[in-house]
Parts: C-alpha cells; structure tokens; sequence
C-alpha cells in the first residue's frame, strides 16, 4: 500500500484452522478481511498447528475465498502446538498475533501458548458438537440443520418400510448434537454419549417405541388402517453401550489422546448387538456425520462466523490477547478468555436430557426453541404434513 508515493508496509496477522472442519470456516475468514480493510496483510498457517510449529505459513487474498463454502483451503490436522517453535516461527515470519479457528481442544491449546509462552493469540470459536461454552458454536447451526432434515426426511423410509431407521452423528463425548437433532427431528431415542446403557435395555426403549408408533399411527387408506410399527432413534458417535467397544480404534490415538471414532463400524457394531438381543428388530442405519460437516453454511452459521472473524481483528487491534469470539445468548458476538470458552460444556448438569427416558425434557426444547423453531408433531412428520417454510427457522 502506497500514500503519496511513499511504501507504507502493513502489519501481519497470521490464522490457522484446526480440528474436524466445519461449514463456515471461509466465512470466519473473509470477516477477517473485512473487518482488515487493508490494515493487515493475513498469512495462513497450513494444517493447523503443524504449519504453525514448522513457519508454513502462505499469505491470503481474499479472491481465493469463496463464500459459504465448507471447508478450509487452508487445510486442517489435529497436530499439537509446539510453544517454542510456534513462537518462533511466527516471530521469523513478522506476524503481529495469530487467531486460532477451533473447538476446545485447539482453545484451550491457545490459552496455554498465550498464558505459558506468551504468544499473542485470539480465538474463533467453532465445533459441530456444540460443547464451548458458548450459546451455539460456528457450524453447529448448520450441522445441526441438517441431521433435522436428515431425521424428518427418514420418516419415508421408517414408515414405508416398518422399520426403527438409526441415525449416527456427532457427539464424541457431549450430547447437544444428538439432543438437538433428536428434538427437532422427531426422534422417539436418543442414544447419548454421557450416560452408559446396555444393549437390552436400549433394545426394549426401541422396541417399545416402534410398537407404539403402528398403534398410534397406522397408515389409512379409503378409511383401511394399516398398521405399519416404526421408530426413529438419534445415535451419538461415542454412545456408550456395555458391549459395545468395537467401534473404538485404540491404536488410532489422536495427538489429544482421543481414540478415532469410526461411525460406519459403530453402526455394525449396533446391528448386530441389536440383532442379539431383539432377533425380530428390523434395523436399518445412516451415518450422517459428513453431510453434517460438508452443508454450506445456514445463514445464520455465516453471519456468526463473519461477525466473529471481524471480532477477532478488533480483539487484536486492542491488543486483547487470550481471548476469544464467543457467540452470547442473544446470538450476537461478543469476546471472552480463551480458556473459559473452551471449557468443554456437557449435558448432564443441565437437566435438559432425561436419560431414563433417553429424551430431551421441556426445558431443552424452551431454551433452544428460538433458534430452531417449532418442533413439528409426529403426526406432522408421519403424514408429511410439516410444511418446507415451517424449516425456514433452521436457517435463519
């Protein structure tokens, strides 16, 4: 940049993207470039907390950006940060401070390098599990939309065919995931991640389930009532069932120490543990996780993760370092300490899962209504009868 002939240089920001990646990282991006306004010259680190640690860093335009595109160009790893090196690179590299786009694992990470080695760092809050402490994290909205759509959609397939129809998704050890799209997409169970169960006991919760269903709604036609027994259930990708270890990989141990969930060998694993324990069950599975990760952004998703890039650049003008975007109960972006924010949030202490029942209570569905709307009836959702702009509050 040039003001009267004179070369004025610009300082440097740098930004990561970490961890399992979501809808809205461009958006959080070009909010950074916004809210820059030829101020900072913005240099990504590829793959996370590796490129950072090894100085590989690239400088951005905001022309590689697309919109609403999921994903990251940057790319994204769960490398651990290394202080020193990291540091030091970024010194090498002339950057001003770095924002660290990340669920809790990353955040909390960055609180150490701010604390520890005193690296000056921001953060932008995302995860689809939905456990920052924070109202909603970037892309849960928009994973959340779809598994509701995947679960109202599955209807066709449950009732047609008669069949409880399983639906694995996030929630490696949280269950806001399972609960919300549980609640809102008309799931009779909701298999949690932070409450142990074993397999008959689910299996009798599901079987009670779908035998209600073909009482309370038989299929009817020119006034023939058919009875056709039908369940939906919502399953966390880390459900803890007694006897079912196998979808565990304990020799795939990520730098976080956490053991690679595999949904596809959960859900065979959860065939026949179901087909042991109730042999005339029959099941039928969908992993949903990927399409949850891969949506475009909701609206709603995009202008969060916008708001909050733009925030992390104010945060860095004012030299708040070790604080992070957070998303307030009114949905806009306000800032908090990074090591509050990655707080790892759970269920269970808020009475908003009955896990007897394996529902949500009310109160999950008063606090949560004005983000996701009406929850339709099930006689909505078996006769088709919810309407396409009823969904239209997922995505607004």
């Amino acid at each position: 940049m040039s003001y009267g002939g004179v070369l004025l240089l610009m300082d440097r920001i740098g930004v990561m993207t970490g961890g399992g990646h979501v809808s809205c990282f461009h958006d959080g991006l070009i909010g950074m470039f916004n809210e820059s306004a030829g101020r900072y010259e913005i240099f990504g680190a590829i793959d996370g907390y590796k490129g950072a640690n090894e100085g590989s860093y690239v400088q951005l335009r905001q022309t590689y950006l697309v919109p609403h595109k999921a994903g990251s160009l940057l790319g994204s790893t769960r490398h651990r940060a290394d202080g020193e090196l990291l540091r030091t690179n970024m010194q090498k590299w002339d950057l001003k401070a770095l924002v660290v786009m990340g669920g809790d694992d990353h955040l909390g990470e960055a609180a150490v390098l701010y604390e520890r080695f005193g690296v000056p760092v921001v953060g932008w809050p995302k995860t689809m599990d939905g456990d920052l402490n924070s109202r909603v994290s970037l892309g849960e909205h928009t994973a959340n939309s779809v598994g509701i759509e995947k679960l109202r959609k599955g209807y066709a397939h449950a009732v047609t065919n008669g069949k409880p129809v399983f639906y694995v998704m996030f929630g490696r050890d949280t269950d806001k995931t399972s609960a919300t799209v549980g609640t809102w997409g008309g799931a009779d169970i909701i298999i949690p991640a932070e409450h142990e169960y074993r397999i008959g006991d689910v299996a009798r919760m599901v079987r009670d389930a779908y035998e209600r269903n073909g009482d309370e709604f038989p299929v009817r036609i020119n006034g023939y009532k058919h009875r056709k027994p039908f369940a939906i259930v919502a399953v966390s990708e880390g459900a803890q069932i007694e006897e079912l270890k196998k979808h565990l990989n304990p020799d795939q141990i990520d730098d976080y120490g956490h053991p690679k969930l595999n949904p596809h060998r959960l859900a065979v694993a959860l065939e026949e543990e179901f087909r042991k324990a109730d042999p005339k069950l029959p099941v039928s599975f969908d992993i949903i996780t990927y399409d949850m990760r891969n949506a475009d952004p909701t609206p709603l998703d995009a202008r969060l993760a916008e708001e909050a890039g733009r925030e992390c650049v104010r945060m860095i003008d004012d030299g708040a370092y070790g604080q992070s975007a957070v998303v307030t109960h009114d949905l806009r972006i306000s800032r908090a300490p990074l090591h509050v924010v990655a707080e790892k949030q759970y269920m269970k202490p808020t009475g908003h899962m009955d896990y007897k029942r394996m529902a949500t209570t009310p109160y999950f569905a008063e606090d949560y209504g004005p983000i996701y709307g009406r929850q339709p009836t099930k006689e909505e959702l078996v006769n088709g009868l919810w309407l396409p702009e009823e969904t239209s509050l997922l995505v607004a």
